[in-house]
């Protein structure tokens, strides 16, 4: 194997890793673009649609294919979570690793009532194959953000995750895939404080509002048309955020690929530059002709300032 194959080897190996990576990234950068184009195509053809249709008489109106369309988008975003690998939320946020969260609240686990009250054991099950249980000591004193933090590390290992909401309130997410058994089958048992002691009781949890909501459009009245237009037009801008943010991410990605490759090939040069110029002195000094001719062909091409650089390097 000649010295330039030597070289590339360890840089292949080293940069394997980030190779894989990159294109886990580019594969779902790809699939949630695809998703953002078919809804904004829809979504500009339905914007046309709605308002060709308030332009027209009443007498001339045809709402069931205005209907259709809105059918059609709402068809379409049911599919979002699989047409995209999990790499486009409900919110419309970014997720490359495809780890895409379903954010979700549980009536009674507000600050407001963790903060106060006596101290408490709450324990959580969550139904499945095998039931997973845990448990968590609300006591009085603890700020909002060690009470959150604390009830994170409590639930993490049944698959739930606890931070704070836009509204300042805990907000829990969930895998969206592990979403429907959360749905179903989340219970909590208490000590007779915040929740009945004795057994688990199913609790309430309630996702938080998706982005665009086509479940909720209607074409049954001139106001609800209006209103649909309205929130057509929101979600038209929604997507070309996302969109954006999406180019922005891959950008990035590849710039960091291109600064971490190019970082890794100086190292591997240089380490293999060294370990070169050790094994020609040892051999030089032996004094074997037949080792000296086999290194001899190496050289050739190699000039003096390349090796002194890199040697002086490491």
């Amino acid at each position: 194997m000649d010295s330039s194959a030597r070289a590339a080897g360890p840089l292949r190996s080293g940069l394997k890793g980030i190779d894989r990576e990159f294109n886990r990234q580019v594969t779902g950068s790809q699939q949630a673009r695809l998703f953002l184009d078919q809804a904004s195509s829809q979504l500009r053809d339905l914007k046309t649609a709605l308002t060709t249709h308030l332009a027209k008489p009443a007498d001339q109106q045809d709402a069931s294919a205005v209907e259709s369309q809105v059918r059609a988008f709402e068809g379409l975003w049911r599919t979002r979570s699989v047409a995209t690998g999990g790499t486009l939320d409900d919110q419309l946020g970014f997720r490359p690793a495809g780890d895409a969260r379903q954010q979700f609240s549980v009536r009674g686990l507000q600050l407001d009532s963790l903060r106060t009250g006596d101290k408490e054991t709450l324990s959580f099950a969550v139904s499945g194959r095998a039931q997973k249980t845990a448990s968590v000591v609300i006591q009085p004193g603890l700020s909002d953000t060690a009470l959150v933090q604390r009830i994170d590390r409590a639930l993490a290992p049944v698959g739930i995750r606890a931070g704070r909401g836009l509204d300042g309130d805990i907000s829990f997410s969930v895998e969206e895939s592990g979403w429907p058994n959360i749905r179903d089958t989340l219970t909590i048992k208490g000590e007779g404080r915040r929740f009945a002691t004795g057994q688990f009781y199913s609790v309430r949890a309630t996702p938080d509002e998706a982005a665009i909501r086509p479940h909720e459009w209607s074409t049954q009245s001139a106001s609800a048309v209006h209103d649909t237009l309205r929130q057509v037009l929101a979600a038209q801008e929604s997507t070309r955020v996302s969109r954006r943010l999406i180019e922005d991410a891959l950008l990035d990605a590849g710039s960091n690929l291109q600064q971490r490759g190019g970082l890794e090939a100086i190292e591997n040069d240089a380490r293999w530059s060294a370990s070169f110029a050790r094994s020609f002195e040892f051999k030089a000094a032996s004094g074997d002709y037949q080792s000296l001719a086999a290194i001899t062909p190496a050289l050739n091409g190699l000039h003096r300032d390349r090796v002194v650089a890199l040697v002086r390097s490491t």
